[in-house]
């Protein structure tokens, strides 16, 4: 989704399940992710809550570093016909083939439609948008 004007994330969320945002390099703070993870919390998909989910894309990687060993929580506690989670992922290493896949498919393991956005410093989209 390519747009000259900008799009409010809650809304964008609505019309796309996955989301690339290109944070300047000398973007001044880190708290981008957790900022629009807080916005997202009072946000509803298909009558269901989103429950927003911050996770270092930098540290997901095969065989033991999952999405949900690093996002420290456990997803099997969420009924998943009430809740949808919204994953943020910092910092993915957008140049890794094989980070890139693994965190797709455990995207795909973890919520039947999942909903990501991936939040790049200075990388380009690589397949993400």
């Amino acid at each position: 989704m390519k747009r000259d004007t900008p799009i409010d994330v809650r809304d964008a969320l609505k019309i796309r399940r996955r989301l690339y945002i290109n944070v300047p390099r000398t973007f001044p703070d880190n708290s981008l992710p957790w900022v629009i993870a807080r916005d997202l919390l009072t946000l509803e998909l298909d009558g269901k809550q989103v429950i927003p989910i911050v996770v270092d894309g930098s540290v997901i990687g095969p065989p033991r570093r999952t999405v949900e060993h690093c996002a420290y929580l456990s997803f099997s506690h969420f009924h998943r016909d009430r809740y949808q989670f919204v994953f943020i992922l910092d910092s993915v290493p957008l140049g890794s083939k094989t980070k890139t896949e693994f965190l797709l498919d455990q995207l795909s393991f973890l919520s039947e439609r999942p909903l990501y956005l991936c939040c790049a410093r200075g990388q380009r989209d690589k397949g993400w948008e």
